[in-house]
């Protein structure tokens, strides 16, 4: 059995050459950085704000779009190249164990192990949260986030989920017993999240709130795309008096800060039906 530990340490060794090619520091270095840069709370500092400050430090990382291995599940650590997601994953990490004071290795590794798998435990490629709106609510029933949008005037919504059956899994070469299993799970998942209403805040109606939005908060865009409900999310950035988002692009190839505000964010492309928004919760101290 290879504990939890010997996984980081195997994917870390694969990730070497992705960190050193930004700054020449291998990922203990790289994630000791981060930990220094960001330090401890500041005295009456919200949680949500050290996390943006957490997630701040990040500004101007490549992005990277990496596309899920299906086979063996290896706990694959993003420390200078992210994905949306991976983004917000890694700086949640961060700060939960900075402000819980436990700055190291192995309490990164399980932090991004509870809040990427169902759970919390990483078991093969169906036990990751792959859709968002899956990741909030499994995160949120072990209590460490709160879906916020219903209280913000978000109204439900239904869809049918079924791209990571349809698609990534269509274009898997691994055996078909395993596959079989796989696509069962996955299809399980996504009957359940097809047959559940989802609470969406609207174009229409969320310029009038988006204001209220805290430091940290996690916004998810709803977008009209067959088979998936979010398609991109972010952590909320107060600058300058005005609720930014701070997110891993595709379109700028890095991480960045919008000029305008959220609100502004949303309504540039018609695409973009409406947000979820959840708020993270408060960590315990050790």
């Amino acid at each position: 059995m290879v504990n939890r530990r010997q996984r980081f340490l195997v994917v870390l060794c694969a990730c070497v050459s992705l960190s050193a090619a930004a700054n020449g520091d291998d990922p203990d270095t790289n994630l000791a950085r981060w930990y220094e840069e960001v330090g401890p709370p500041r005295p009456s500092e919200p949680f949500g704000r050290y996390l943006a400050r957490t997630a701040r430090v990040k500004h101007g990382v490549k992005y990277e779009e990496v596309s899920p291995e299906i086979g063996p599940e290896t706990l694959r650590v993003e420390l200078d190249a992210f994905e949306c997601v991976s983004f917000i994953e890694s700086s949640l990490a961060v700060a939960r164990c900075g402000w819980s004071a436990d700055p190291t290795q192995s309490c990164f590794v399980r932090e991004l192990e509870a809040t990427r798998y169902r759970s919390g435990e990483m078991g093969d490629y169906a036990s990751r949260l792959h859709y968002f709106v899956d990741w909030i609510a499994d995160n949120e029933r072990r209590g460490r986030l709160s879906n916020v949008t219903a209280s913000l005037g978000g109204e439900p919504m239904q869809k049918d989920f079924f791209y990571i059956s349809q698609r990534e899994l269509k274009r898997t070469s691994i055996d078909a017993s395993q596959l079989a299993s796989l696509t069962d799970a996955i299809e399980s998942t996504e009957a359940r999240l097809s047959a559940t209403t989802h609470s969406v805040l609207s174009r229409e109606n969320a310029p009038a709130v988006l204001n209220e939005l805290l430091d940290g908060d996690l916004v998810a865009f709803v977008r009209e795309r067959p088979g998936l409900l979010v398609h991109h999310a972010g952590l909320v950035y107060w600058a300058g008096g005005t609720p930014r988002l701070l997110h891993a692009s595709s379109y700028h190839g890095r991480v960045v800060i919008t000029v305008r505000d959220v609100t502004n964010y949303l309504l540039r492309r018609s695409e973009r039906r409406g947000v979820i928004v959840a708020r993270p919760t408060t960590p315990q101290e050790h």
